[in-house]
């Protein structure tokens, strides 16, 4: 699986997780590590965690992808998925806002995912 199709369904899985604001950005140009940067927002710690595990969990059982590293998991305000090409970003509320990650990165295209139902 090449790497946008990976950034493409962590997206669609945190979307379907009922993740706020998912997008994905094209990070190559600019980030010699990872190819694309998934980041999305939940609404509390508790759905910060359920948001990875759904990616995690999925992305195994239905593509044999594994992620290779998983840090935040515990405090769930932040938790970063290290899936080598794609790094996937879930976000608290107020983290994402402190950490302005798109800001960090404004130069970085946005890139567009499709979900399952189409919006």
């Amino acid at each position: 699986m090449d790497s946008i199709e990976l950034a493409q369904i962590c997206a669609k899985h945190a979307h379907d997780r009922k993740a706020q604001e998912v997008s994905i950005l094209h990070v190559e140009k600019n980030f010699v590590i990872a190819d694309y940067f998934v980041v999305c927002t939940g609404n509390t710690e508790k759905h910060v965690k359920a948001i990875s595990q759904e990616i995690e969990i999925e992305l195994k059982k239905q593509h044999k992808e594994k992620c290779h590293h998983i840090e935040g998991y515990q405090e769930g305000k932040w938790i970063l998925m290290d899936f080598i090409d794609v790094i996937v970003h879930i976000y608290l509320e107020g983290m994402r806002e402190f950490y302005e990650i798109e800001d960090l990165w404004a130069d970085s295209p946005k890139i567009e995912f499709e979900t399952s139902s189409g919006s």
